[in-house]
């Protein structure tokens, strides 16, 4: 008897070599953790999501790579991702650092910029929990075939819209949209992405889209909502470019993939 996927899990690996990647979808993500629950946004394809590193307490983050992506040495934390179809369960399986991030933030920090929280370049891979267990190179795998396919590098004063859940209130803004701009891109591979998309707290970790004439598509995941530079906070939301962040799992050359004009 032919086993059917599940409609909402898509995805074998082995399907994803013959097939665009599947198309990426806003989640809320929360941490299994009666005692010191916590969430953020998130951007989910198939099987596999990506959050930032402050989805974690910072005495439990991984001691993650540079520049590759890992999986963890033990079992990580168990997560509860929330979609337009309800909730499915989930575990952190992977991690890496951003060297790009890494070395833009601590430039930033220099001159005065605080980041709250978190380490800016660590990035989680959250693995679906329906389905069986995949191996490192295909998480790997489909990484790169939503770089190849799936995302778009950012553009300088071109229109977005961020998908996020703020506050973390998946039961009543799920998913919520916002509008902007890219206001500016900067560090090695263009990696921070400044933006005056609106993102309240909780928007950590949801996608910005860039407007273009093929639709939507994902070019960037915010880190900090409020950006505080001087002691000053400014209406600026910080994100990190997708391109950038998946190169380094990847542990490509850091050149972000060329994007056709207009697509």
């Amino acid at each position: 008897m032919t086993t059917q996927p599940h409609p909402r899990v898509r995805g074998t690996l082995a399907e994803a070599a013959e097939e665009p990647p599947p198309r990426p979808e806003g989640v809320l993500i929360e941490l299994e953790a009666p005692h010191r629950p916590s969430g953020c946004s998130g951007l989910r394809w198939g099987r596999l999501a990506i959050a930032p590193g402050l989805l974690l307490p910072p005495e439990t983050a991984p001691a993650a790579p540079k520049g590759r992506l890992a999986l963890l040495a033990a079992p990580g934390p168990r997560v509860r991702l929330t979609d337009e179809q309800g909730v499915l369960g989930g575990r952190v399986v992977a991690a890496w650092r951003c060297p790009a991030v890494a070395a833009a933030a601590a430039h930033l920090a220099a001159r005065g910029w605080v980041f709250s929280g978190c380490d800016l370049a660590l990035f989680l891979v959250i693995l679906v929990e329906e389905g069986p267990p995949l191996t490192l190179m295909q998480i790997e795998n489909m990484l790169r075939l939503v770089l190849e396919g799936g995302v778009a590098v950012p553009k300088r004063g071109e229109p977005v819209l961020l998908e996020a859940t703020p506050f973390s209130a998946g039961n009543m803004f799920l998913n919520s949209w916002s509008s902007g701009i890219v206001s500016s891109v900067s560090g090695a591979a263009d990696s921070l992405v400044l933006s005056d998309a609106h993102a309240a707290p909780g928007s950590e970790g949801g996608a910005l889209y860039a407007v273009r004439k093929g639709g939507r598509r994902p070019v960037a995941v915010v880190v900090q909502t409020v950006v505080q530079v001087r002691g000053e906070a400014v209406a600026l939301c910080l994100a990190v470019s997708l391109p950038s962040i998946l190169t380094s799992a990847l542990a490509l050359k850091p050149t972000p993939p060329s994007t056709p004009e207009g697509t």
